[in-house]
């Protein structure tokens, strides 16, 4: 026997200066993909996100990752041929914008706000969230494919956690 409830499901797309409509503790989970990166102020980004979600809500978030796209970071081809990534000021947290060659690339456009690994993970404790698993996604098509020299690192790191 099936049921039919599409009620009880609601999706909300909104910002995080959005969040003060909300009440505290409605939602189940709250997922963050590809923009923590971009607001300014993630420290009140996650307690806002920690206020909405009910106890034992889940939040899963996805940034660029933090130790290897920093601020003037980038591939090289070193003498054998082998890409290596050049991390340059990791540590240095501010915002900065990319001096790439592609005038196409988002970070030239919209720059980015880069923070270290340390910054991201206190500031989830810190909302009250507790670290539950982390991921740092290899990107399958650039090893297999035509240019699997030019990603010798993860592009992403993926935090999931729970409302304690």
């Amino acid at each position: 026997m099936g049921v039919n409830l599409p009620w009880a499901q609601r999706i909300f797309r909104t910002t995080r200066h959005n969040l003060s409509k909300f009440p505290d503790g409605p939602f189940d989970g709250v997922v963050c993909l590809w923009t923590l990166m971009d607001i300014p102020d993630a420290e009140a980004t996650l307690a806002s996100v920690a206020r909405v979600l009910r106890p034992e809500g889940w939040f899963v978030m996805c940034v660029t990752h933090p130790c290897f796209y920093s601020p003037e970071s980038s591939d090289v081809v070193d003498d054998n041929g082998v890409a290596v990534r050049e991390v340059r000021n990791y540590f240095k947290v501010s915002f900065w914008v990319s001096n790439t060659s592609n005038p196409k690339s988002v970070r030239v456009k919209v720059g980015a706000h880069h923070r270290t690994m340390s910054v991201y993970l206190n500031a989830i404790t810190d909302a009250g969230l507790v670290l539950e698993r982390t991921g740092e996604p290899q990107d399958v098509d650039a090893v297999t494919g035509p240019v699997a020299h030019s990603r010798p690192t993860p592009l992403t790191f993926m935090v999931r956690c729970r409302k304690a």
